[in-house]
């Protein structure tokens, strides 16, 4: 928010905790997750090696983490931290494939899982989602949760088949941080309107 409208300092740490906690953390799990854990360790060992008991700036620990993947690490920063908002992850089906989209701007890693009927994991897989559609071939009449492993920062709308099965094995999902995305996104839902309080 800018300084003018901000009413007392209280008001301005709880600004800062929301993004600090919220968006903060899940921007680093995205990155982790974007990178590979085994580029990103490297990449940070790389920065903590260059700056001991010393202060760096966000420039050194991008080219730390540049040194470290094959990826554009400029770009994502530029995405993910010059940027306000957050995307929306969209489940469409053509026919039985189920298919992924994006609204928003960022280049997105996540997990993505594949239920049966009974709430048991088919299928789960890494994806990349970016400006172009993701087609899930190997998901054809699945009941499917993007960023399953709430590996990202942005809202889900899932498709109805998806949500009918969802809605019905939901205790049943093994994961309990699954389970809370789930909850979670049910909630977001509700307040976005797109989906009723009884449904």
């Amino acid at each position: 928010e800018d300084a003018e409208n901000l009413v007392d300092v209280d008001t301005a740490f709880a600004n800062f905790d929301m993004i600090t906690y919220a968006k903060g953390n899940a921007v680093l799990r995205q990155l982790v997750t974007w990178l590979g854990e085994e580029d990103f360790l490297r990449g940070v060992n790389v920065h903590l090696s260059a700056h001991p008991f010393g202060t760096a700036t966000l420039a050194d620990f991008l080219d730390a983490l540049d040194g470290a993947t094959d990826r554009d690490v400029r770009s994502w920063a530029e995405a993910w931290l010059r940027t306000t908002g957050f995307d929306t992850i969209t489940v469409t089906r053509d026919g039985d494939v189920p298919v992924l989209t994006r609204t928003g701007s960022r280049p997105h890693r996540f997990t993505v899982v594949g239920y049966g009927t009974d709430g048991a994991v088919v299928r789960e897989e890494i994806v990349d989602l970016a400006d172009e559609p993701v087609r899930l071939e190997a998901f054809a009449g699945l009941a499917v949760l993007p960023n399953a492993l709430d590996e990202t920062y942005a809202a889900l709308e899932l498709d109805e088949s998806s949500l009918a099965v969802l809605d019905t094995v939901l205790s049943r999902i093994e994961r309990s941080l699954t389970r809370g995305l789930l909850w979670a996104t049910a909630v977001a839902s509700v307040q976005r309107g797109t989906r009723s309080i009884d449904s």
